[in-house]
């Protein structure tokens, strides 16, 4: 927990910081970094906590698996047969 709320200081500290020489830009530029910024927060946060974040690939496989074996299974039938 520890960790958690170092990072959370630290953010806060460079958010100060960095915001500060994005202030005068345009809307569209505060937009875009708020929204990098909160998603490599979260992203930070996620990791100290250590939550497993499936991979993509594997729940594609997960998808796509049972598809294709029960496809491979006609197909072994259908060449047995001849």
């Amino acid at each position: 927990m520890l960790k958690a709320i170092s990072l959370l200081v630290a953010a806060a500290i460079v958010f100060k910081f960095d915001y500060s020489s994005i202030k005068s830009g345009k809307k569209r530029e505060r937009r875009v970094y708020m929204a990098f910024y909160a998603i490599s927060l979260g992203l930070l946060m996620l990791h100290i906590l250590d939550v497993q974040i499936p991979y993509i690939v594997h729940g594609i496989g997960d998808i796509y698996h049972p598809i294709f074996e029960s496809f491979n299974q006609r197909l072994d039938q259908h060449q047995s047969l001849k």
